[in-house]
């Protein structure tokens, strides 16, 4: 089973190694070197549930399992998936009108449906790879933002997109923020191009993302709106040099 996880990932798997104790079998997992934990099981290791993404017409260097999950450290953020008490924060921010000032007007979020939504939030990370991130403070782990990728509006091309409550703006956490997330993407996801879209009046994201390395600044339409679109590939990428500490967590 390891053997064919690591011919099908691509070497997605580092080092995948057993030992035996007694009649329980222990498992360390590497990916990308990052040991992601030590696995018990009796006889079936099956129960381990790895999953591989495949997306498009690339394969991602990530493996899940029923409930590991990517963290990222920064200089001053922790980039994590929610919890199921964080919930009612999440749905505060999605709705606040700060943050969603430059969504489009036929927008709309149902509190029930945001509050019930961490299942649906931690699928999408097993079945693609990728997802949403909370942003949070590294001091405190207060819910500050989000930063995650999603398929930009019905094509197969992947976005990168972040908000943050207002008292958080202007202090460089989007920049910190999207700037880890963009590496994940690349150095881990192996996304082959990521491309942001912001509202043609959202100047202030259209500078995060020229300071994290996109290109372009083109007028575009997409979820019926008028957007200036830029993109960035995985050989124009070039990392930034700033704090970044990658681990696996239990979602």
């Amino acid at each position: 089973l390891f053997k064919k996880l690591c011919v099908l990932c691509d070497s997605a798997c580092d080092n995948l190694t057993q030992s035996r104790k007694g009649r329980r079998e222990k498992t360390k997992v590497f990916v990308n070197n990052t040991l992601l934990g030590h696995y018990l099981s009796k006889k079936r290791l099956d129960i381990f549930q790895f999953k591989v993404t495949i997306l498009g017409n690339f394969r991602t260097n990530l493996i899940f399992t029923k409930n590991m999950f990517p963290q990222i450290e920064t200089e001053r953020l922790l980039l994590r998936t929610y919890k199921t008490d964080e919930m009612e924060k999440v749905y505060e921010l999605s709705s606040d009108k700060d943050v969603t000032r430059h969504f489009p007007p036929y927008f709309t979020i149902v509190k029930e449906e945001v509050l019930t939504s961490l299942p649906a939030r931690l699928e999408r990370w097993r079945t693609q790879g990728f997802g949403q991130f909370g942003v949070f403070g590294k001091a405190n782990e207060d819910l500050m933002g989000y930063c995650g990728f999603q398929y930009l509006d019905c094509t197969e091309a992947v976005e990168i997109y972040y908000g943050f409550f207002k008292r958080h703006w202007g202090k460089g956490f989007a920049t910190e923020a999207a700037g880890a997330a963009l590496r994940f993407g690349f150095e881990q996801v192996k996304l082959p191009k990521i491309v942001a879209v912001t509202h043609t009046e959202n100047v202030e994201s259209q500078n995060v993302l020229r300071k994290i390395g996109f290109k372009g600044g083109e007028s575009a339409e997409f979820y019926r709106v008028p957007v200036v679109y830029f993109e960035l590939t995985a050989e124009q990428y070039e990392p930034d040099g700033a704090f970044y500490n990658l681990s696996f967590t239990e979602g």
